[in-house]
């Protein structure tokens, strides 16, 4: 097999290096798609779990209420210790508070970790070093000082940061000045966010990030030989149930359900990419058993075996993934970090905070991305190689010509499958055990695989009217063009098909972004109607924004020309298993404010219930999604003051947020959350009111003490409308690559199909056909197969959106939102991937209409 290998497969290779390189190019990118999208899962998981140890350190156990935080009396009541100095559950060895946040530092996220430095377990995982790698040589004076921090080595290195030097970082109160007086020696902890770490006070921390009376989480040390699942039910129990107590790594799980759509999304392009790859395959070895046929028969005539011949090709396959593994993987650790670095960080801050400036990459990525690739190659090359082994030496002697197993495409075998795809839809769409997210995903699944059977069905009956239509209308060129089609129908089917996969996903994407900001515009007209709005972060309720206090309340009223400002309020809570977010507004006494949508007509004395804090609203999505809400009189929230039960007001449609919103008003929610941080506020001018000057008077008073970013009513929309352009970001980067992919399948198979007709070249040349007219029968060949690919792609694409929009979207999100699309910008798409597939077909064309005549007429 290693002679046959060299003597005889490396030659085939060698002979056709264009269409070698580009079928390498091909695997090369689907596996460099794979490797990426790994590394951004990776990097968003390992980010979030080393924030976590960081936080965490040894900590056996946690205490936490995501977002409302834990009370300091909760603290108190666990640490208070009896007379023989133990804790009330005696298996606690230590407690610890914490605060975390994150900051920014000339221009820089960094996560500030607070703690109690009184305590000795505060420490214990950090080495704490001042000038020289000393110990710090006045540990009091940081103790008792509320404005000292210590700062992680490297990031005092990147900066340029001395001891005992003031930093200005940002707080709930603006900018502030801290004392730098001692150094974190680089540790697993402290790498935590790209190394930009620094630690102080709690009690510090919770005046100056706005925790008052409450801690984000209280750790919980354990004495050896303890069962930690035994003591954390102790420690809820005695916490009367109001708290959860759970081990740190679960905190890490939610990430995975937060993430979920941006997860799946990835995955499902990288897998199509992946699809494009098995087609370039079983393009590239079916071209290669067709033009060695006389090769094989005298193969298996020396004595080879089918099962060696079927060995053969199978290698030949495994050789091509191998060197187009290694070229993806390194295209995919440059593709992954470039998309973390530019991209990653603005996307998910939307979710959870995530460190963008460090990359995750390891081994078992390297070789799971190898084995994928090699996995491809095998799919592709497997059917080309079975018919590798059905040629026998009789066929040698009849000098069978190599196109005609092309044409054998047993149509009525695909009008079995396609039946059998449209019934399975059909039976997914109408049978309500279906109507889950995995049964609908799985017929989005065979809505391109019910594409992919129509194919050579379409192509088939296209092509035949297309050659009867040109045999009356007398053009010769593309009739030979469309027959080119026919005699090649069963190679070319393939081709089509992965570039109508291509286009399918592309339009399904262009359709679910349009109809998602077109129903988003529409909403934030009716609801947002403020002139000005303010917040500290460039993004709507971004996760690195950082709480304001409400006392800006007031010096922003006193600005000239400002008639009102609202405070708006962001929270996410867990509910029923998922995060829903709840929203605070102050719509108290200011009815004509109130706006939201409801299905109902709108109904005054809601209006007035909800400002005067009697009750909340709820998102029709949120209602979708926990059939317990439905018909429910009262929503019931954990709070820190333990389980509270609110009326629910009405139902509103609102797209704050995917798992469902809560609207209430201010004045019930500090109440309810003993919270009065701000994290925008929006600003209504008099009329007739300069809005330029109003927004200078507020850079000027308060832009540099709070950082604060000013948006106008059209920025602020649009500041949203961009964020969900960065989400959708990278699957429209992938979807370049899969076109890209189907692109380089029309070229190899276009070039295939010139090697076939070399012959038939050399005659219509010899009967006076000009370079030009050869040329333009294979350009017009790959302009019919753009426009075949396009016209199912364009069905697929239309029909997958719709699924997703009206039952995918229903199902994960609550939200069922209209089929929305621009006529103008749907012709330009079509024109735009008809016109690539015609360019594909130029070098194809080049090379056909540049062979040597003599050369062409001796080929067999």
């Amino acid at each position: 097999m290693k002679s046959l290998l060299r003597t005889v497969s490396l030659r085939r290779f060698g002979e056709h290096p264009i269409r070698t390189l580009l079928t390498i190019v091909g695997i090369a990118l689907g596996v460099a798609s794979f490797v990426s999208v790994q590394m951004i899962l990776h990097t968003i998981s390992d980010s979030f779990s080393s924030m976590i140890d960081a936080i965490s350190g040894k900590a056996q156990l946690q205490i936490s209420q995501e977002n409302t935080g834990v009370e300091e009396a909760v603290f108190e009541q666990l640490r208070t210790k009896d007379d023989q100095g133990r804790y009330p559950v005696p298996e606690i060895e230590n407690i610890l508070p914490t605060i975390q946040t994150i900051t920014r530092y000339q221009g820089a996220q960094v996560l500030i970790l607070a703690t109690d430095t009184l305590n000795e377990k505060a420490f214990a995982d950090f080495k704490l070093t001042g000038a020289g790698g000393a110990e710090i040589t006045d540990p009091l004076e940081f103790l008792n000082s509320t404005d000292s921090l210590l700062l992680s080595r490297d990031f005092a290195k990147r900066f340029n940061i001395e001891l005992d030097t003031r930093i200005d970082l940002l707080t709930s109160q603006g900018v502030k000045s801290f004392v730098v007086k001692g150094y974190l020696e680089s540790t697993n902890n402290t790498a935590v966010y790209g190394g930009n770490f620094a630690m102080m006070d709690v009690y510090a921390a919770q005046i100056l990030y706005g925790r008052q009376g409450r801690f984000d989480t209280v750790d919980i040390y354990l004495k050896p030989g303890a069962d930690v699942n035994a003591v954390a039910a102790r420690v809820a129990a005695h916490l009367g149930g109001k708290y959860e107590v759970h081990r740190p790594k679960q905190r890490n799980e939610g990430v995975d359900s937060v993430l979920q759509n941006v997860r799946m999304g990835l995955n499902l392009m990288s897998l199509v990419v992946l699809v494009m790859g098995i087609f370039i395959v079983y393009n590239t070895m079916t071209t290669q058993v067709y033009q060695r046929l006389r090769e094989i028969g005298v193969l298996r005539m020396i004595g080879v075996t089918r099962r060696g011949i079927l060995t053969l090709f199978l290698l030949e396959a495994i050789g091509l993934g191998l060197v187009g593994s290694v070229g993806g993987i390194f295209g995919g650790y440059w593709l992954g970090r470039l998309t973390i670095m530019r991209y990653l960080g603005g996307v998910t801050s939307l979710f959870v905070p995530v460190n963008a400036d460090h990359a995750t990459f390891n081994l078992a990525m390297v070789l799971h991305s190898g084995l994928i690739g090699l996995i491809v190659c095998l799919a592709g090359g497997m059917w080309p190689a079975i018919r590798a082994t059905r040629i026998t030496p009789l066929e040698v002697v009849r000098f069978k010509p190599s196109f005609a197993l092309g044409k054998g495409t047993s149509l009525w075998r695909w009008c079995i499958l396609a039946a059998a795809s449209f019934s399975f839809i059909a039976f997914g769409l109408l049978y309500p055990g279906m109507n889950t997210a995995s049964g609908i995903k799985t017929v989005m699944v065979m809505w391109i695989i019910a594409g992919i059977t129509v194919t050579p069905i379409f192509m088939y009956i296209f092509f035949h009217l297309l050659v009867r239509l040109t045999e009356r209308m007398k053009n010769p060129l593309l009739r030979m063009a469309g027959e080119n089609v026919l005699r090649d129908l069963g190679r070319t089917a393939m081709t089509v098909a992965a570039f109508m996969v291509a286009l399918a996903v592309m339009f399904e994407i262009y359709l679910f972004m349009n109809s998602m900001k077109t129903e988003l515009k529409t909403w934030m007209d009716d609801i947002l109607t403020s002139d000005l709005l303010i917040t500290s972060s460039s993004s709507f309720a971004n996760q690195d924004s950082m709480p304001l206090s409400d006392d800006l309340t007031a010096q922003l009223a006193a600005i000239p020309g400002v008639q009102d400002v609202i405070q708006l309020r962001v929270l996410r809570l867990d509910f029923e298993g998922s995060r829903i977010m709840v929203l605070s507004v102050n719509y108290t006494d200011r009815e004509e404010r109130a706006r939201f949508r409801s299905r109902e007509t709108q109904d005054l004395q809601v209006v007035r219930d909800f400002i005067t804090d009697r009750g909340v609203l709820v998102s029709a999505n949120l209602v979708a999604l926990h059939p317990s809400l439905k018909n429910a009189k009262t929503i019931r929230f954990q709070t820190p003051s333990g389980p509270v039960d609110l009326p629910i007001l009405r139902e509103i449609v609102d797209y704050t947020n995917e798992k469902g919103t809560v609207l209430m008003n201010r004045g019930l929610f500090i109440k309810t959350f003993r919270d009065n941080l701000v994290d925008t506020f929006h600003v209504y001018a008099k009329p007739g009111a300069d809005l330029n000057a109003i927004r200078r008077d507020i850079d000027r008073l308060l832009g540099d003490q709070f950082n604060l970013f000013v948006l106008t009513n059209r920025e602020f929309k649009g500041s949203i409308l961009d964020a969900i352009d960065q989400v959708f970001a990278l699957s429209v980067s992938l979807e370049i690559l899969t076109l890209l992919i189907a692109l380089i399948g029309i070229v190899n198979n276009l070039m295939a199909n010139v090697m076939d007709h070399t012959r038939e070249i050399g005659v219509i040349r010899s009967l006076g056909a000009t370079r030009g007219q050869v040329a333009l029968i294979y350009i017009m060949q790959s302009g019919l197969l753009g426009i075949s690919g396009t016209t199912i792609g364009g069905l697929v694409g239309y029909s997958l959106a719709k699924t997703h929009l009206t039952r995918l979207s229903v199902l994960m999100s609550g939200w069922s939102m209209g089929l929305h699309y621009r006529i103008g910008l749907i012709v330009l798409i079509v024109a735009a991937t008809t016109l690539l597939a015609v360019l594909a077909g130029v070098f194809p064309a080049r090379r056909a209409a540049n062979l040597p005549l003599r050369e062409a007429l001796k080929y067999e």
